[in-house]
């Protein structure tokens, strides 16, 4: 928890959900063998999906792509749950994405240069804590942070 602290403040409450909501998503999104991501493809993938919300909250509609396969893939998949996700309030919904997306790329790349021949230390560390969120069982929320 003490690597990812940083990347929590400042954020609102709402945004610290979708920090941890991304987090599980990363986690369940990952892939195996030869497509799996590494650190650096969730870096590439969460900067990408920002640049697409950032150029998104100024009015203009480009999309951004990641630069691997596995970092498209995650991209992708991260869409397409943040797009639901934003339905309701979609201007508000993708400048707290791009927010929680930039620190979730700050954070991989950090993990990267902290322990340079580890290219899965972020990853290891998104898993061990997917573990402890689990769905909320009386709450409207779609996850909640159980330690």
């Amino acid at each position: 928890m003490m690597v990812l602290m940083p990347g929590l403040r400042g954020l609102s409450e709402g945004q610290q959900r979708l920090f941890f909501l991304s987090l599980t998503l990363v986690h369940r999104f990952r892939g195996d063998g030869l497509e799996a991501a590494r650190d650096a493809d969730v870096a590439d993938a969460a900067g990408a999906l920002a640049s697409t919300y950032e150029t998104e909250s100024k009015g203009l509609i480009y999309e951004h792509r990641a630069t691997s396969l596995p970092a498209q893939r995650l991209a992708g998949e991260l869409r397409t749950v943040f797009d639901q996700l934003g339905r309701e309030r979609p201007s508000a919904f993708v400048r707290d994405a791009a927010v929680v997306l930039r620190r979730l790329e700050q954070l991989a790349l950090g993990a990267e240069q902290a322990a340079p021949g580890d290219r899965l230390s972020f990853l290891n560390l998104v898993g061990r804590v997917a573990g402890r969120i689990r769905p909320a069982a009386d709450e409207p929320g779609p996850t909640e942070l159980v330690l």
